[in-house]
């Protein structure tokens, strides 16, 4: 948190950036891609927040990297077809699913509970420095 607000305190327009996104994250008709206007800002935050821990790492960490985009294709169904356009709404936005939310729900709640305690375990950072941001190195 510390880290991602030291770039924030040198680098105005992506804090602007990101309110701007969270803001229109929770208003307008089709809310699932209005986080698009937020995706910029949040990749290039966590690029510079991780850039330093992928100089100074581990295997451990390439692990954890993995596991981390293993568990992402599952979450977004990326390993089985999808048949029809009913079943992209059940699977991919459970807001909108003719059926019950819930299942998907517990099921991202799960893998969500899993990647935490993987993360855990692996300790994939260790114990790491404050890397305060300047304006050069942006």
């Amino acid at each position: 948190m510390a880290d991602s607000w030291n770039f924030f305190r040198h680098n105005l327009h992506w804090l602007i950036a990101t309110i701007v996104g969270f803001i229109l994250l929770f208003y307008g008709a089709d809310k699932t891609r209005l986080f698009l206007y937020m995706l910029p800002a949040v990749i290039v935050v966590t690029t510079k927040i991780i850039e330093p821990i992928l100089y100074h790492s581990k295997v451990r960490v390439y692990h954890w990297i993995a596991l981390s985009l293993l568990l992402h294709y599952y979450v977004g169904y990326h390993f089985t077809p999808m048949d029809s356009s009913v079943e992209f709404l059940n699977r991919m936005i459970p807001v909108y699913a003719s059926g019950q939310p819930l299942p998907n729900f517990i099921r991202i709640g799960a893998v969500s509970l899993i990647w935490i305690g993987l993360t855990a375990c692996l300790r994939p950072f260790g114990h790491r420095t404050n890397t305060p941001y300047s304006p050069e190195s942006s």
